[in-house]
């Protein structure tokens, strides 16, 4: 399945040589992560202002920006942008304005703040956009994640120059795209995702037309294969993926013990005071070995499923000309994904 993509400039203005990535409005972890987590946020906060006493601008603005996502607050954002504005981030300084705006834009202290950063910012970064239709997608920008969260729309600030980006459709394969820029420009990049085809041999450009199908079975015509296939699939077919279903699930179960295991040493981290890398690394593990779970239990409930399916068009009473069969099912599990492979004949 393919996806088509559009690239429209907008208009034009000075240019800068900066190259810097926003990673998204609420910083580098997901907005959901800590579930609202006020007493963390308040430590955060602690930790922000000291690091900002000590003119640690960088710091400062990563602690803000912790404690904005522990629990969202105008003051924390409003400080997370004056501070990557210090440190000479421009982008994200931009991307927090951006954020301010559209959360808490009512507020005419943070309309005002907000503007005088863009307006002080804007002619030298240029503005991307990035519409998925249809369905939602996750964004990468120069190899770096813009958040965790998928979206149909992502906004953010980039330095001029050339960028390179890659959008995951939900359900869909991802697509990249290069593209460049100045700054004060805009760039609108839309992502529009090609119907499903019942039948992927179909060529391209015949959604409206499809030419009939003519079966001649004078030709090559085997009438032992005839009824076999009237026999329906045979009971190995149906153990396999039993035995693939049981795999999965063992190994989705491991997966969940390893995952809530990460869980215990992030929230022990957060309690003994861990560093703001310390609490990034852990929660990325966290949110890596998530997946792995996610993607283990998703394969063994749709290996169980396609079983069941098997289990109706099963001939259980088998033939007397039946031959024995030779099947043999191999497993490889490694860190994140499991293959099963079937080798041999049914016949």
């Amino acid at each position: 399945m393919v996806s088509e993509l559009s690239l429209r400039p907008a208009h034009r203005g000075s240019s800068a040589a900066q190259l810097v990535l926003a990673l998204g409005a609420l910083g580098l972890v997901s907005p959901n992560a800590f579930a609202q987590d006020v007493s963390g946020a308040a430590t955060a906060f602690r930790r922000a202002q000291q690091a900002q006493l000590q003119e640690d601008h960088p710091q400062a603005a990563e602690f803000y920006e912790m404690a904005h996502d522990m629990a969202p607050s105008a003051q924390a954002l409003r400080s997370a942008m004056r501070e990557r504005q210090l440190a000479g981030h421009d982008a994200i300084a931009a991307t927090h304005a951006l954020a301010l705006l559209s959360d808490y834009g009512s507020d005419p202290e943070n309309t005002q703040r907000a503007n005088r950063v863009l307006t002080e910012l804007r002619p030298r970064l240029l503005l991307v956009s990035v519409e998925c239709e249809q369905v939602e997608c996750t964004v990468q920008v120069d190899g770096s994640a813009l958040g965790t969260s998928a979206a149909r729309l992502h906004e953010f600030f980039v330095g001029a120059g050339d960028h390179s980006l890659v959008a995951t459709m939900e359900g869909r394969e991802t697509v990249a795209q290069q593209f460049e820029g100045s700054g004060g420009e805009s760039r609108e990049l839309t992502f529009r995702p090609r119907p499903v085809r019942d039948d992927p041999s179909e060529p391209a450009g015949s959604d409206d037309v499809t030419a009939p199908t003519v079966r001649r079975e004078a030709d090559n015509f085997d009438p032992r294969v005839d009824e076999d296939a009237r026999r329906g699939i045979t009971p190995v077919v149906f153990g396999i993926g039993m035995a693939v279903t049981a795999v999965l699930g063992g190994v989705a179960i491991w997966s969940g013990v390893d995952t809530r295991s990460e869980h215990d040493d992030y929230q022990t981290a957060q309690m003994t005071g861990a560093s703001f890398a310390q609490l990034e690394a852990a929660y990325d593990d966290g949110l890596r070995l998530q997946r792995r779970t996610n993607a283990l239990l998703g394969a063994a409930g749709a290996v169980g499923l396609g079983t069941l399916v098997i289990a109706i068009f099963t001939d259980w009473g088998g033939s007397s000309n039946d031959e024995p069969q030779e099947a043999r099912l191999q497993v490889d599990a490694g860190l994140g994904s499991v293959v099963a492979t079937i080798q041999g004949s049914f016949q």
